[in-house]
């Protein structure tokens, strides 16, 4: 007979809601669970089942996902890391386990397990960083159920019903962004829900809300009925990447945020874009055309436009991104090698040896993190970026393996550095004295790198596989945050920018 514990009572009532859809052949139904065996996985983890730490819970997943032949006890620990996450109020670790339970078993859904955990969170009446939380959590909700991975009749209406309780959770905080946000996605869900074949309403949500700017979501919006989109989307799918073409992308998204009619998260995204874009000319440019874009005063305008725009928000929304580079003291948070700040950037060499920075912050759930990093004469080596997910430390390295053999990816996985591990890219990437700009977007079902606008390397799989270098050729254990380096490399970092996506903001270390 199944277990009637806390857990066990849980279970029973989400079994009820079962899914035919989800290919069963290749799935199995939870199995029973004793009291005894129970009772026994409780002694066993007395220890994280009185935690109150996020590791608890992914020690438990760990083990679950670790676990091969014993069906009953993977499946009790999946639903204990489940509780536990449901218990410390950390709606992105149940919503990963929600993932993990309902790919394994045909009874359970992985939608119904999300909706439950923000029910029980939302009966808790929270305030400050856990309501932060559930309005979060609610956004990512209502993106799951509308995004392309919508699955066991999961729809618009339960979308549109998360979308609300977020804006009103928004409003509570007085955080703008949330709120500009919960709106957009009402109002998206509203209207897909009136008219589910709605091409362009599906096309504006893949573009503003998951940032999809693929062949497909262009073209619809390319044939839509707002002028200044519809040219930005044209010009995007004749691509383009010298600096006359940024500017002129710029130029085309910073005029298709003013447009009548624009959502305020639709124009917040759309100034963004402008702004990476007008960041771009300069970094494309060279010599004479360089000092040309430098000196043009209707660019420096435009950007200073958009910069009093974005403090609206008050300089931390989660579209915006946060500035890290500024919070770093190169004297403080030197790990290891030589650094310096040089004006508003910081360098690292020279050349010889690792140099190693710790950023003082620790990321949210989910999140990309911009590094404009510049490669100098007398080192054209990696440079990497230490990544975190929970407590699970990684890196993303660029142009590893010196300058004939040059390589990158995310490592290590299951212990294996990049060259032996599915994330291998090989091929050089930057070149000195050419700013080249890096992003790593850390999601719950993985993490991309992409350098100077094209996808270079990802994984796609559970974080307890991943893992970080030693502490002695990285940073000290202790430090929970993010970093950066160059090994081998003399290199000038101008940006280095994290743009929260779900759980919250994130917080600084000091």
């Amino acid at each position: 007979m199944r277990s009637v514990g806390r857990a066990g009572l849980l279970v029973i009532v989400l079994s009820a809601v079962s899914n035919p859809l989800l290919g069963q052949d290749q799935k199995t139904k939870s199995p029973l669970v004793s009291r005894e065996k129970e009772a026994e996985l409780r002694k066993v983890y007395a220890k994280e089942l009185a935690s109150k730490e996020k590791e608890a819970v992914e020690k438990l997943l760990k083990d679950a996902i670790d676990t091969k032949d014993d069906p009953p006890t993977q499946f009790q620990l999946l639903m204990f890391a489940y509780q536990k996450a449901i218990e410390i109020f950390s709606l992105s670790a149940a919503f990963n386990v929600s993932d993990e339970l309902g790919k394994r078993y045909s009874d359970l859904s992985p939608t119904a397990l999300r909706a439950r955990a923000l029910e029980e969170a939302r009966k808790k009446k929270p305030k400050g960083e856990h309501l932060e939380e559930l309005v979060n959590g609610d956004l990512e909700f209502a993106v799951f159920t509308m995004g392309p991975g919508r699955q066991d009749g999961a729809g618009y209406d339960d979308a549109l019903k998360a979308a609300k309780n977020a804006v009103s959770g928004a409003k509570a905080l007085k955080s703008r962004f949330l709120e500009d946000k919960a709106e957009a996605l009402q109002k998206y869900a509203s209207d897909l829900g009136k008219d589910k074949g709605d091409e362009l309403s599906q096309a504006k949500f893949k573009f503003f809300i998951l940032g999809d700017s693929g062949e497909e979501v262009l073209k619809v919006l390319s044939n839509g009925p707002e002028a200044k989109l519809k040219k930005l989307a044209g010009l995007q799918m004749v691509g383009g990447k010298s600096a006359a073409n940024c500017y002129e992308f710029g130029e085309v998204a910073y005029e298709a945020a003013g447009e009548s009619g624009r959502l305020p998260f639709e124009r917040l995204k759309l100034l963004n874009d402008a702004r990476s874009f007008y960041d771009r000319v300069s970094s494309e440019a060279a010599g004479a055309e360089k000092t040309k874009y430098e000196r043009d005063e209707k660019l420096k305008k435009r950007k200073a436009e958009i910069e009093a725009k974005l403090a609206q928000y008050g300089g931390g929304g989660n579209s915006i991104g946060i500035d890290l580079l500024g919070m770093i003291d190169p004297g403080l948070d030197k790990a290891r090698g030589d650094w310096k700040r040089e004006g508003p950037s910081i360098s690292a060499g020279p050349a010889a040896g690792q140099h190693i920075l710790k950023i003082p912050y620790a990321p949210p759930a989910e999140y990309d993190i911009t590094v404009t990093v510049e490669m100098r004469a007398g080192g054209l080596e990696a440079v990497v970026v230490g990544l975190m997910k929970e407590s699970v430390k990684f890196q993303a390295v660029v142009d590893d393996g010196g300058p004939n053999n040059p390589f990158s990816g995310i490592q290590s996985i299951d212990g294996k550095l990049i060259w032996d591990n599915e994330t291998l890219a090989k091929g050089k990437l930057l070149k000195a004295g050419k700013p080249s700009t890096i992003v790593c977007s850390v999601r719950n079902k993985g993490v991309t790198l992409t350098v100077d606008g094209k996808k270079i390397s990802e994984y796609a799989g559970p974080y307890s596989k991943l893992g970080d270098r030693p502490p002695e050729l990285t940073v000290p254990a202790n430090h929970n945050g993010l970093y950066v380096g160059a090994w081998e490399s003399a290199a000038t970092f101008s940006k280095i920018l994290i743009t929260p996506v779900s759980g919250g903001q994130g917080r600084k270390l000091r």
